[in-house]
């Protein structure tokens, strides 16, 4: 996304990203906080603008989204083939299947309709600097609207350029497939052999539960995750229980423990 390969830039980057774990583990709807975090920490250096930034971080975050939409296909797929729980395995493809439409409706609205979005988030802004008088004035509405076309154009050089969009492609993929056989080894170690196929449904679909504004999803994400596992197994919720502790665990605690350090140190190289 325009971020300089200077070996001083690259690893603020990366100090942002994995600092923004810990962001996104701790405060609620913590993927929008961790998101929002990255963007600002990179964009207020000398790696890339403000624009760039959040080109970067919404590129990123829509090749999970299309990264999510394959695994649970192939998750699907796999389920399907070894004939277990076809009509389970069905209704969650064709719910996934919705979301993901819903999702795509919503970035063709931004990028057909910035006027109306423009207009919706400066709206929003003006509520936020009435609950807090004084503190914050809103960006005015042309600035909210560069902002937007500089972001969506920086997505679109990711679009454009080949070697970056398969290195991003490649890389979330190996994010999801890393979670799965995370949560694989989770439920095996606790004696449950489930198929990484279920998994590969299971992770995505439960995702969209970190919509409900708790911290790191804790709660909805796992009920979420136990449900799908425990529809497509048949195996109860119960027994499911402690491999689904560890599972975050070793996910949700790597997140705040790495994270954290990460953003010592940020805020160290940032004085």
């Amino acid at each position: 996304m325009g971020v300089s390969r200077v070996a001083p830039d690259r690893r603020l980057a990366c100090r942002a990203a994995v600092g923004g774990m810990f962001v996104g583990a701790v405060l609620p709807a913590g993927g929008l906080g961790k998101a929002a975090f990255t963007a600002y920490v990179v964009g207020r250096s000398d790696a890339a603008t403000t624009a760039q930034a959040v080109g970067g971080v919404t590129g990123w975050e829509v090749a999970k989204m299309a990264a999510s939409a394959t695994v649970a296909v192939a998750g699907v797929a796999g389920v399907l083939a070894a004939g277990g729980a076809v009509e389970t395995a069905g209704l969650v493809a064709a719910a996934f299947g919705g979301v993901c439409v819903t999702g795509v409706a919503a970035g063709a609205l931004v990028v057909r309709r910035r006027r109306l979005v423009v207009g919706l988030a400066v709206w929003l802004l003006a509520g936020v600097a009435r609950v807090l008088p004084g503190r914050w004035e809103p960006p005015t509405r042309e600035r909210v609207r560069a902002g937007l076309d500089a972001a969506l154009e920086s997505v679109g050089v990711l679009a454009r350029t080949p070697q970056r969009l398969a290195a991003v492609t490649g890389a979330a993929h190996a994010a999801w497939l890393c979670s799965a056989l995370a949560l694989v080894l989770c439920l095996h170690a606790v004696g449950l052999w489930v198929s990484p196929a279920v998994a590969l449904v299971a992770l995505p679909v439960a995702g969209f539960a970190h919509v409900v504004p708790v911290p790191g999803g804790l709660g909805p994400v796992d009920a979420a995750l136990g449900g799908v596992i425990a529809a497509l197994t048949g195996h109860a919720l119960a027994t499911l229980a402690s491999a689904l502790v560890l599972f975050r665990v070793a996910t949700y605690g790597t997140r705040v423990v790495v994270g954290g350090v990460a953003l010592w140190r940020l805020r160290a190289a940032l004085r």
